[in-house]
């Protein structure tokens, strides 16, 4: 049951992780077609580095709970491997819990933000003009996403104790 919803889960995690692919190639195409155009006039297309610092910014933020959910993120795991397998899970549930406060109060307080950004109708103006809002528009998702990603996570400790740790993800230590 609880394998059959992660993947489910996986599968509502992978579009805005694939609109992040689209923006990433969204931003190749863009810088390639500025770089030939810098070549042949001497000119390159206006907003291109706005446009890509805003792209890195989408993609890094929209394909977070997937990463997470794949295990593709870093984890300073320092006192993991120190502990005894009991002590291990304990911490690694310990961690999913706080993960999961954390991601519901940075919904909330993103929920917050973009109201008020839509509120009072601020513009970012640079090279391209846009609204304020739009750059916080995903943020609430988002940290929803990754908080069921961890409740998730919790629940397949919680549910299962004696099942493998999770040690899909590259440890620094």
């Amino acid at each position: 049951m609880l394998a059959r919803l992660s993947c489910a889960y996986g599968a509502v995690l992978a579009v805005p992780a694939a609109v992040a692919g689209l923006i990433v190639l969204g931003m190749v195409l863009l810088i390639t077609a500025s770089v030939a155009q810098r070549a042949a006039t001497g000119a390159e297309i206006a907003g291109t580095v706005e446009l890509s610092e805003i792209g890195l910014y989408l993609s890094a933020v929209l394909a977070a709970p997937w990463l997470l959910h794949k295990g593709q993120h870093i984890r300073a795991d320092l006192l993991g491997p120190a502990l005894p397998t009991a002590g291990a899970r304990l911490l690694e549930g310990l961690s999913d819990a706080l993960g999961l406060l954390v991601c519901a109060i940075l919904a909330w307080v993103a929920w917050g933000a973009l109201a008020g950004s839509y509120a009072t109708g601020g513009l970012v103006r640079r090279t391209v003009t846009y609204p304020e809002w739009w750059l916080a528009a995903p943020l609430p998702a988002v940290f929803v996403l990754l908080a069921g990603e961890f409740a998730l996570r919790l629940l397949r400790i919680v549910t299962d104790p004696a099942a493998a740790r999770r040690d899909e993800a590259r440890s620094v230590a």
